[in-house]
């Protein structure tokens, strides 16, 4: 590798992560290309590491995905077996998302099965929850809706014992959406109830909706038909 890009500047990274932020993603593939062109670094040199999964980032932000998993994987391999554990969570997430746009669905439940192992090592709790709903994701895609509200109900044992209200209110509104689609209608409304209570309190009224129209869903199934009426109104 080049002598120039034998060490990243400190400032180089703090650049990118800033360009990240303001969604330059264009900008940051442009500022990397030499770096990631190159790719004869040694093993475990992390600064190159996080210059590289800054630019799987933006490929994958721009819907570059084959392009970003390449590099992440790239990088993973150069990085593993260090004690990067927060370094390796990253490269690792965009790898899961990456698998998961490009319909490798299989695989990528592999990999978010060891982003939450890697997220657990560091007490990350709320990669934890994250990487368990995105999961769910999965199963839900592939149509196993019994597995994708055992990981949601494992993600709210987390967000309850954190007592995280952002987090409870999207994962008991995933619950209820699931719920409904396995027609346990009656066990969706008693989570969409939670949900909606969460989501009044938080103002969010994008989500409130959203619960307003899974429970009446819930409730035409169940004949309540005025209960329906009044949530849609």
């Amino acid at each position: 590798m080049s002598q120039a890009f034998a060490n990243i500047e400190i400032a180089m990274l703090i650049e990118l992560r800033q360009l990240l932020d303001e969604k330059r993603y264009s900008d940051v593939i442009a500022k990397t290309a030499v770096v990631a062109a190159d790719g004869n670094f040694s093993s475990g040199n992390a600064d190159i590491v996080r210059l590289l999964s800054m630019r799987g980032t933006a490929l994958f932000q721009l819907s570059r995905h084959e392009e970003a998993l390449a590099v992440v994987q790239n990088a993973l391999a150069k990085i593993k077996g260090t004690d990067e554990n927060l370094l390796i969570a990253e490269l690792q997430s965009t790898a899961c998302r990456c698998m998961v746009e490009l319909g490798r669905v299989n695989e990528a439940e592999r990999a978010y099965r060891d982003l939450i192992a890697t997220y657990r090592r560091v007490d990350n709790t709320i990669g934890v929850i994250r990487s368990l709903n995105r999961l769910s994701r999965i199963h839900f895609i592939k149509g196993q809706y019994a597995k994708s509200i055992d990981h949601l109900l494992e993600a709210m044992d987390y967000a309850r014992a954190i007592n995280d209200s952002k987090w409870k209110a999207m994962i008991t509104g995933n619950l209820g959406t699931i719920l409904n689609l396995s027609g346990e209608f009656h066990r969706a409304l008693e989570y969409l109830a939670e949900s909606l209570e969460l989501n009044l309190a938080q103002g969010d009224s994008v989500n409130v909706s959203r619960t307003l129209l899974s429970q009446a869903f819930a409730q035409m199934y169940l004949h309540n038909f005025s209960e329906a009426a009044a949530e849609l109104n």
